[in-house]
């Protein structure tokens, strides 16, 4: 069974004050007064140190001031945030809870970040690479995320974009040390993602294209002399991100693909790794695939059983599904046919 890894690390902030309650409330009390402690202290120091090594992170965060810096995703890059995680786990040794707020603090930092050295001592961050969630579509899609409704979002966006071909230089030599060492993703998450990256490169209908052209920017930008200036380097911005995307295309296509396996599993010691990354627990991997084996089962029984009674004995999921569609009453014409909910506009969100 194929499985898709995702290197890009999660990084540990502590949450927002939720919204105040009255003073009497007893769920409050104790805790609406709550003195920040030295746990706090070197909490937040790291939120800082992560957005200044891992601008593409702070605006998943929602963090203010980084949207117009990239990641650094050289090797070096990599090593830099490696040691901002000893030093916080060598700052947490040093220190005593002083509530249950800092427990849960504490033992989460070490949870997650350890987990974060673990993966980067196995070499994962130089080699993230797959169809979805790897450097190849975070670059690209950090800018969905993007404040885009004033002059200075667009000034942000246009030196982000901008930066990314230092970026996907950097990520190029990460892949490249990587496979030097026998580490590189199956060939066929290799070709998408070359597949992805050709797409980004094409003037024509690449996406940075489309977004710098688009109403958004038209909303913000007024003809002003100094706007005109920002939209000169959007422009600028994506072409030199498409190009970019392109070297990366070819890149992936003509050095990383012909050392790719074509094997898609990845190992028993990578998989529990990444594992325990996503979970946040360590599970018995044998019993949790017999588990999974017998669900699936199950749902696929179900599955039968439900599709007998649409369309008869002996029919399949197929048949079933063929039924319903020939069926005018099971149809739907139309967002009126079905109620105020299908009207409703989605609500897009946002990390700010």
């Amino acid at each position: 069974m194929p499985v898709v890894v995702r290197a890009t690390l999660v990084r540990v902030s502590t949450p927002p004050s939720p919204a105040p309650r009255p003073a009497s409330d007893p769920a409050t009390d104790g805790r609406a007064h709550r003195t920040p402690t030295a746990i706090d202290a070197v909490a937040e120091a790291y939120t800082t140190r992560v957005a200044e090594l891992d601008p593409i992170a702070a605006t998943a965060m929602g963090l203010p001031g980084y949207d117009h810096l990239v990641t650094d995703l050289s090797p070096a890059g990599h090593e830099a945030r490696a040691d901002a995680d000893r030093a916080v786990l060598r700052e947490l040794d040093g220190l005593e809870p002083a509530d249950d707020v800092d427990r849960v603090t504490l033992a989460a930092m070490r949870e997650r970040v350890g987990l974060q050295l673990e993966l980067h001592e196995a070499g994962e961050p130089l080699a993230s690479l797959n169809n979805i969630a790897s450097p190849v579509q975070e670059l690209r899609d950090v800018f969905d995320i993007m404040p885009t409704g004033t002059v200075e979002a667009w000034e942000n966006v246009a030196a982000r974009l901008n930066g990314l071909p230092g970026a996907l230089e950097g990520y190029t030599a990460s892949l490249a040390e990587a496979a030097s060492r026998g580490n590189v993703a199956a060939v066929r998450q290799v070709r998408v993602a070359a597949e992805q990256a050709r797409e980004l490169a094409d003037a024509g209908s690449s996406f940075f294209t489309t977004f710098v052209q688009g109403e958004a920017a038209a909303a913000a930008l007024d003809d002003s002399a100094a706007c005109s200036l920002v939209r000169a380097e959007l422009e600028r911005g994506a072409a030199a991100a498409r190009e970019a995307y392109g070297r990366l295309a070819e890149f992936l296509k003509t050095t990383l693909a012909p050392q790719a396996p074509e094997r898609n599993a990845v190992g028993r010691e990578r998989y529990g790794l990444f594992s325990r990354t996503f979970l946040g627990a360590q599970v018995d991997l044998d019993e949790t695939y017999a588990w999974g084996l017998e669900e699936l089962e199950r749902v696929v029984a179900e599955q039968e059983e439900v599709a007998r009674r649409i369309a008869g004995p002996g029919a399949s999921v197929e048949d079933a599904v063929a039924a319903l569609d020939a069926d005018p009453a099971r149809k739907l014409v139309g967002t009126d046919a079905c109620g105020p909910g299908c009207r409703r506009r989605p609500t897009r969100r946002s990390p700010r």
